[in-house]
């Protein structure tokens, strides 16, 4: 059987594909089930970037985005609060561009109008990402992580790695990195209300450098330095632009279900084995391969029927239970460290696996019948039928055994007429 399926929209899918006999009612119900889980996606991301100035700033982002192969990078540059491809004006404003993420370079003159200030805003809401590079965007306050504070001054200087960036892999490669990364410029901000601290500058204020805020279903990071590139000729490895692309995964998936939880089945029987499985992917949709997930089993009543760890097989995490009596069950998974859960219910129905191998399947004889040319008897049929009766057989079947070959039959005789030789001898009879 093939079936095709087109779907609407992005993210971690979990399918189920359930055969169900229309004509003849099943008994054995329990192997029609199975519940794949997949992850649907654009052939490549489309990434829209917004600059006041074609810089050393733009050129190293657009870098590292055009080196990822599921990027794929438009650049326009903000003049007079209008916006242009090159040298030619766009015509249409932001609501009528398509793209997954938006990057914005800032050095100071990015002006949009109001159009693109509220198309923005929107595509933030339905989950479309924003990475702000420098200084904020005026327009953008009620959803941008940071505001320009009362220093009008730029400064240079370093930041932190903050304690909540660890709850972020796509910060992982400052983690190691952040004390060689060159001095930056920045000027002082200050949080918003509802954002997320994730890293401060090394002055005295402490002031804020790096701040994330999730408005609707999109989240809204803020990178308020500029300079940042020259962290790329400055280390040996490629740090900027891992960081930057692995941002820019993070946001662009900002609508995407991150995990998957499910069995092998919706429903068991009396001493079948329960098979459990777990996806989890981080923010950047890469799977999480050190979590130490714990699933717990619970009845109707809230009564604990099985409790363990799941172990990792090098593509999900699973685990068996074994034991289950019969009754309506929530299976759930929780990992504290990573904040992951997730539950779904199963049911678990009378007598045992054995009865599948018990009798005679008449489904599987009519499927196999009816692929191999046979014909389903009844009793009412069965009396039609005319068989072909047995002819009897017979015939000669010789058998020739080559003597000459069987060197051992030589030598016995050889050996027996000897022996007769030499008893005649001694016995006077020659």
């Amino acid at each position: 059987i093939e079936y095709s399926y087109t779907f609407k929209d992005l993210g971690l899918k979990q399918v189920k594909f359930e055969i169900i006999m229309k004509d003849t009612p099943e008994s054995i119900i329990v192997n029609n089930l199975e519940t794949v889980v997949v992850r649907v996606r654009d052939a490549k991301e489309p990434v829209l970037v917004i600059t006041d100035v074609v810089n050393w700033e733009t050129k190293f982002v657009n870098d590292a985005l055009r080196n990822n192969s599921r990027l794929e990078t438009t650049i326009i540059q903000a003049k007079n609060r209008q916006l242009y491809s090159g040298s030619k004006l766009l015509k249409d404003n932001l609501n009528a561009i398509d793209y997954s993420l938006l990057v914005l370079i800032n050095n100071g003159y990015l002006q949009l109008n109001s159009k693109d200030i509220e198309a923005i805003t929107d595509k933030l809401m339905s989950g479309k990402g924003i990475l702000l590079i420098g200084m904020p965007v005026f327009g953008l306050d009620l959803i941008t992580p940071m505001s320009i504070a009362n220093i009008g001054r730029t400064f240079e200087g370093t930041f932190s790695y903050g304690s909540q960036m660890s709850e972020f892999r796509s910060f992982d490669f400052l983690k190691n990195e952040v004390e060689n990364i060159p001095p930056v410029s920045y000027k002082y901000y200050k949080f918003n209300s509802g954002s997320t601290p994730l890293s401060h500058f090394n002055n005295k204020e402490v002031s804020p450098a790096i701040a994330l805020k999730k408005s609707g279903k999109g989240s809204f990071l803020h990178l308020g330095m500029l300079n940042l590139w020259k962290w790329q000729l400055w280390s040996s490895s490629n740090g900027y632009r891992n960081f930057i692309v692995s941002l820019c995964n993070w946001l662009s998936n900002s609508t995407e279900d991150r995990v998957a939880f499910y069995s092998d089945r919706s429903g068991y029987k009396q001493g079948d084995i329960i098979k459990l499985f777990l996806k989890a992917y981080d923010e950047k949709m890469e799977l999480i391969r050190d979590l130490q997930p714990e699933v717990t089993i619970l009845n109707a009543k809230g009564k604990k029927q099985f409790q363990d760890f799941m172990e990792f097989d090098g593509n999900s995490y699973r685990i068996e239970a074994s034991g289950i009596p019969v009754g309506e069950f929530t299976a759930s998974v929780k990992d504290i460290d990573d904040n992951i859960y997730s539950e779904f219910k199963f049911l678990v129905i009378e007598s045992g696996l054995e009865d599948a191998n018990i009798g005679i399947n008449n489904e599987n004889l009519k499927y196999i019948a009816s692929i191999s040319g046979g014909k389903e008897l009844t009793e009412q049929t069965i009396s039609s039928l005319e068989l072909e009766k047995v002819k009897p057989e017979s015939g000669t079947r010789n058998i020739e055994i080559p003597l000459y070959r069987k060197r051992w039959l030589l030598v016995l005789f050889l050996l027996s007429f000897s022996i007769e030789l030499w008893i005649r001898r001694r016995k006077g009879l020659l």
